[in-house]
């Protein structure tokens, strides 16, 4: 069932707040989706989000439309998603997580969650949120979950490493791993199965022209 394409809606007080530039970048976004011009909305999206406005400055009613035309496009937009994983409001988080998780259920592959993951990791700090990004660690097989897990220590914000510990532990069912190089030793005892690239690995979108 095809889900209905947002409106934006938004309350009369919050419309009433809006200056002209940000009323006409509201109705631009609404006209985007309108015409399902993915890339049109591609193009607003990212130029508000490298404004020196953004993120504190943009109101958050434009956020949620954003956010609302991005989830409808799924997980082809999960790369704009993830700056609003970042912003100071909780309700804006909570909707960000919301449409990640949505459109990371649509991905193919446990490598593509993977790096959807690794780049949350960098931004979110809502420790629950951050909780919800790294369980999906746990539909990946072993080679991808170990990467990822190296990457977030390596490279995630503070909340991220300190939540990857957790998440490590209730994947190995081990509590003294914490580097990487303990993961490549976890890994080396625990390899992936044969048959993970089926299971895992998506689609093979070339399969049937052989």
């Amino acid at each position: 069932i095809e889900r209905p394409r947002p409106t934006f809606q938004i309350e009369k007080k919050d419309d009433e707040a809006l200056s002209a530039v940000q009323r006409a970048l509201l109705e631009e976004i609404r006209a985007a989706l309108r015409a399902d011009d993915y890339k049109k909305l591609m193009k607003l999206v990212r130029k508000m989000q490298s404004s020196d406005e953004w993120p504190d400055g943009i109101p958050n009613s434009i956020k949620k439309a954003a956010l609302e035309a991005l989830g409808w496009y799924g997980s082809k937009c999960l790369p704009e998603i993830v700056p609003f994983l970042a912003d100071s409001n909780p309700e804006i988080v909570a909707d960000a997580v919301s449409q990640w998780e949505d459109a990371i259920a649509e991905c193919d592959s446990d490598r593509e969650v993977a790096e959807q993951v690794k780049l949350a990791s960098r931004v979110i700090v809502d420790k629950e949120s951050v909780d919800s990004i790294l369980v999906e660690t746990m539909n990946m097989r072993h080679s991808v979950a170990v990467e990822t897990f190296k990457d977030v220590l390596a490279n995630g914000n503070e909340q991220a490493k300190a939540k990857v510990l957790e998440q490590i532990s209730d994947y190995t069912d081990d509590t003294t791993i914490t580097t990487g190089e303990q993961l490549d030793a976890w890994r080396e005892k625990n390899p992936d199965d044969p048959g993970d690239e089926e299971m895992y690995g998506g689609i093979d979108e070339n399969a049937d022209e052989n």
